[in-house]
């Protein structure tokens, strides 16, 4: 089975939830600033991965398979 992840535009992370708090906290603390926000989106992981997009480091790394 393919794992879907979120990604942001021209972030460099990949999230395994779209809730994931580093991922709205991105989008959260550019809105403020009038930054142009990304969408996000989903992908297989293995795409992210192909795009050279490193896992999340934030809340969302607990939820990755085989952890």
């Amino acid at each position: 089975m393919t794992q879907t992840v979120w990604v942001s535009g021209e972030g460099d992370r990949y999230h395994m939830r779209e809730d994931c708090s580093s991922l709205r906290s991105g989008q959260d603390g550019g809105a403020p600033q009038d930054y142009e926000l990304r969408q996000v989106v989903p992908m297989p992981e293995a795409e992210a991965q192909a795009a050279g997009k490193k896992p999340c480091r934030g809340d969302c790394a607990a939820f990755s398979p085989g952890n």
